[in-house]
């Protein structure tokens, strides 16, 4: 007996020596593992399931999920650079597999103590699922309606999660609760194909329940997210969110969430008063519900102190109650305090991001956004650079890393390397249909070029972008659509037009600052007169909200 084992664990190391020397070959499978083992398909598959009582593929996809839980507790490495580096290729494919084998995704090893007789067995997580979900229909309605809503009550997301659950279907509720997790993690990588698979299961619970609320809710907030990345159809699915939020409040006329969705369209559609009674209505229903829609609500129509004294508040009861479970408002935290020139404390909340999320990657573009925002141009670069050699252009966060990195170039009149970081941004776009990029930069450095077709081109994109921006965004405090259009007709030389689009400019935030001070678009109109009295308005007025706001900062943070 003592041979045949010795035999045995001879061939399981083999297996894994030979598993681990090709983890990050994304094209390493059963044949390539046979070949290398120098035997058929068929002998492999029976002796590892003899040996491991597991299939082949999984034999190599648990090696892969092993390592990739060693490089997340070990390193600093983001979970988009792990599966890559544990060959899973697809960051959506790897966190599906990881959650199937641990429990939980990938974003929370840092969150949790991993015990190594943790590490799962050879029956999948998915068969024990399968096997609670059996038990649970056996079990009475009531106890299993209890069990499934206090597992979504500590579920993360966007809205909808602590309210009740209005459906007594419990294959619809497990969908439900399956698409909470995929769109957790969508949120949190940027994935579109994880926000695709929630969608899909959203629209699973309702076939099993037309009448199922949450879902209805959650598959708005899908819509929503499709209307910020396609301006072409914006429309379309504005419609789409407008339905879902409406059909939500017809079969439950106090779910709180259903208003929040509502008041968000109402928003984006520019009925300012509809939307302060649906997030007023939201609160109404849900007294404890979070004032983080309201506080966006005011900021973007310029009521600036209103706005982060909302958002302080809405922080520290979230910290008391739910203190690892807070991305959202420290996110926007941070976005908005960075727009009204408190740097230290916005990258503090990058901080405390990171801790939640545990992806580096994420916390070195917020501290590059907050540096592109102060005019610091030059660290941008220099992070820019560090990001490079580790290799990270081919993760989801390459289209905020490009957003910064060729127009601090250009705002430091480095011609050269902006137009190769935009070129990167075409190329990219090209092999990846989520990424866009904005063409008035290119255009400009076309024209510096000589290349004036393409030049002609990139501006005429430009400015029906940035038009459509102005006619259908009506947060015109936030955005600074006006200035860069203003910039477009700059470049162009049409110097009225430039001027008279600058007068319609509503955005007084630090953005707009250093767009005018620094944009090289703008050196054809600077020395205008009527340039400089518009530039210095903006900057009193920035200087005046920011001391209002630092008041409010000085109050939360001492």
């Amino acid at each position: 007996m003592n041979g045949s084992s010795n035999k045995v664990e001879e061939f399981l190391e083999r297996l894994n020596e030979i598993t681990n020397a090709n983890l990050s070959n994304s094209q390493f499978g059963v044949s390539e593992l046979a070949r290398e083992m120098g035997m058929s398909r068929s002998n492999l598959h029976r002796k590892v399931r003899a040996a491991a009582k597991i299939s082949v593929s999984q034999f190599i996809s648990h090696e892969r999920l092993k390592h990739a839980m060693e490089m997340l507790r070990q390193t600093s490495l983001t979970v988009s650079e792990v599966s890559w580096e544990t060959g899973f290729g697809s960051v959506s494919y790897f966190i599906k597999c990881f959650r199937e084998y641990y429990g939980f995704p990938p974003g929370e090893v840092g969150n949790r103590e991993i015990e190594n007789n943790n590490v799962p067995n050879s029956e999948s997580t998915k068969a024990k699922k399968r096997k609670i979900t059996v038990l649970l229909i056996g079990s009475s309605v009531i106890v299993l309606s209890v069990i499934l809503y206090l597992m979504l009550f500590h579920l993360p997301g966007k809205e909808g999660l602590k309210e009740k659950i209005s459906t007594k279907n419990p294959q619809a509720l497990y969908l439900f609760n399956e698409g909470q997790e995929l769109q957790r993690s969508a949120s949190l990588y940027k994935d579109v194909n994880l926000a695709q698979q929630a969608k899909e299961k959203y629209e699973m619970a309702l076939k099993l329940d037309s009448g199922f609320v949450p879902p209805m809710v959650q598959l708005g907030w899908i819509y929503v997210g499709h209307m910020q990345r396609n301006f072409a159809t914006r429309l379309i699915y504005l419609d789409s969110a407008l339905y879902y939020a409406n059909r939500a409040i017809k079969f439950d006329k106090e779910y709180a969430s259903a208003y929040n969705l509502l008041g968000r369209l109402h928003h984006v559609s520019g009925n300012i008063d509809k939307a302060f009674e649906s997030f007023n209505m939201a609160l109404q229903y849900d007294k404890n519900g979070s004032v983080q829609n309201l506080a966006l609500l005011y900021f973007e129509t310029g009521k600036y102190v209103k706005a982060i004294d909302l958002l302080y508040k809405q922080l520290a009861k979230d910290m008391e109650t739910n203190p690892n479970e807070n991305y959202w408002i420290l996110f926007t935290l941070k976005q908005r305090l960075e727009l009204l020139g408190f740097y230290e404390e916005s990258n503090k909340y990058t901080d405390l991001i990171l801790k939640q999320n545990n992806d580096s990657t994420a916390w070195l573009n917020n501290l590059m956004h907050t540096d592109f925002i102060f005019g610091n141009y030059d660290s941008v670069t220099i992070f820019a650079d560090r990001w490079l050699k580790g290799d990270t252009l081919k993760f989801n966060w390459y289209q905020n890393l490009t957003w910064t990195v060729p127009w601090s170039f250009l705002f430091l009149k480095n011609y050269e390397e902006s137009f190769r970081w935009f070129q990167k941004y075409i190329d990219k776009q090209a092999s990846d249909e989520t990424i866009s990029y904005n063409s008035d930069g290119l255009a400009f450095l076309y024209l510096k070029y000589g290349q004036n077709e393409k030049a002609d081109s990139a501006f005429d994109a430009s400015i029906r972008k940035l038009n459509f921006q102005i006619e259908y965004y009506n947060w015109q405090e936030l955005t600074v659509s006006h200035i860069l259009l203003a910039s477009v007709y700059s470049a162009m030389g049409e110097i009225e037009k430039a001027i008279e689009t600058l007068r319609q400019n509503k955005s007084t935030h630090l953005l707009a600052v250093t767009e005018l001070k620094y944009n090289p678009m703008f050196d054809k109109i600077r020395n205008e007169p009527e340039f400089q009295v518009i530039l210095a308005l903006i900057e009193s007025e920035y200087q005046k909200i920011h001391d209002e706001v630092a008041v409010i900062v000085r109050k939360y943070e001492n």
